[in-house]
């Protein structure tokens, strides 16, 4: 059974006796309700272009094509139209919408359009993969989730406090987050805000930016939030810090903590790395791609003696900045005790320099070269030493790193030239 009245400035219409009825074409009218709840043999629902403000399609299990567009709906649910081939909901005042009806795979790429939703952040869905993938005609802040309503519990009221300012939080301070309210975000600020819980960040799975700078944080937990390329987390109190999962990180400053230890070994994209003023004994940076990176400050480890590197050479020209005592290396394992207390005894003097700079070290240290880079990282000059002393005279008054190689390792060592 049929029935179509399109464009009939109709105000009411009434189906209750249509229990036969499949196909409903009522296109262009002023209907502000539509009950079908009478109507379970409906195939096809056809009402755009009315003032519906909702729609009951719970009865309607045998409907394979819902097009509601152009009306005032604020929520749909097609939940138990499991047969649904086609659902045109764009152009409505939707908040939330519910395609949960477990055969998805069934409305295929351009059957599919929610677009002029404004208040739609979210669509619950069977696979979001799939959804993502094939439902493209959505609008700029709606997501695909499993379970819109699902909360995340935020500890830390000040954390909480820090979203609800920011407009993220929508539910006030309840120690929750609505999950979909932080689908999308890719940007996250919540620095100075006496912050030592950050718990529920890992909600935040598309943020690709993270600052967390100057907070009271003991723990930083970034495992899930693997889209992130630039985490700042300095001056927090933080004693560990895992970035093994955050393989795109491209920019890394986590200086003025606690860290006894870091791995930037799975980090490959990594161009940008600052970890001074910790506590260090252990920096292994050997990621494949140390030549990109190009900011590197390790400076004020003090028992830092070592860090792994792909290349000692290069890091020795491109990384002054560490300390004296520390060393580079492509296996500090192996890296015996004496060599590294070898490193540390090369003195230069006198330091300011003038015209003659003499390196002082034991009788057991064999210098083959020396290596003059400027402030900036450019090589002045390289040169070998027979007799431990080197004319400088030609060089400007300014800051200068001497790289010492002897006995296969290489220190770097500040030299002023007055």
């Amino acid at each position: 059974m049929n029935l179509a009245c399109i464009s009939s400035q109709l105000t009411s219409l009434d189906l209750s006796s249509n229990l036969a009825l499949e196909n409903l074409f009522c296109t262009n009218n002023q209907l502000t309700s539509l009950d079908v709840s009478n109507n379970p043999e409906l195939l096809i629902l056809s009402c755009p272009g009315n003032q519906l403000t909702s729609l009951d399609l719970s009865q309607n299990t045998a409907l394979t094509t819902l097009q509601c567009a152009n009306n005032q709906i604020t929520s749909l649910d097609a939940s138990n139209n499991t047969q649904l081939l086609s659902l045109i909901c764009n152009d409505n005042q939707l908040t939330s919408l519910d395609v949960r009806n477990g055969n998805n795979s069934n409305i295929t790429a351009g059957f599919f359009s929610a677009t002029n939703n404004p208040g739609l952040t979210c669509i619950d869905v069977d696979d979001v993969a799939y959804a993502t993938t094939n439902w493209t005609s959505i609008d700029a802040q709606t997501s695909f989730s499993l379970d819109c309503n699902a909360t995340v519990t935020i500890p830390d009221t000040n954390f909480e406090q820090a979203l609800i300012d920011l407009g993220i939080d929508t539910n006030g301070l309840t120690g929750t987050l609505i999950a979909s309210d932080v689908l999308g975000i890719t940007t996250l600020t919540v620095s100075n805000k006496n912050i030592s819980d950050l718990t529920g960040i890992e909600a935040f799975t598309d943020l690709t930016f993270l600052n967390c700078n100057n907070n009271s944080l003991t723990s930083l937990d970034v495992s899930a939030n693997t889209a992130l390329t630039v985490l700042r987390c300095t001056n927090n109190q933080l004693t560990s810090l895992d970035v093994s999962a955050n393989t795109a990180l491209t920019s890394l400053r986590c200086h003025f903590n606690q860290l006894t230890s870091l791995d930037v070994s799975a980090n490959t994209a990594l161009t940008s790395l600052r970890v001074h003023f910790n506590q260090l004994t252990s920096l292994d940076v050997r990621n494949g791609n140390n030549t990109i990176v190009t900011d590197f400050i390790a400076t004020n480890n003090p028992s830092l003696n070592c860090i792994n590197v792909d290349n000692v050479a290069y890091s020795n020209a491109n990384w002054p900045n560490k300390d004296a005592q520390t060393v580079y290396s492509t296996d500090c394992a192996t890296l015996g005790l004496n060599d590294i207390k070898q490193a540390i005894h090369l003195t230069l003097y006198p330091n300011p320099a003038t015209d003659v700079l003499y390196i002082k070290a034991s009788q057991s240290v064999q210098i083959s070269k020396v290596d003059i880079f400027d402030i900036s990282g450019k090589r002045i000059t390289t040169t070998s030493l027979a007799n431990k002393t080197l004319n400088v005279s030609q060089l400007k008054s300014g800051l200068y790193f001497v790289t010492i190689t002897a006995n296969d390792t290489a220190v770097t060592k500040k030299l002023i030239i007055k």
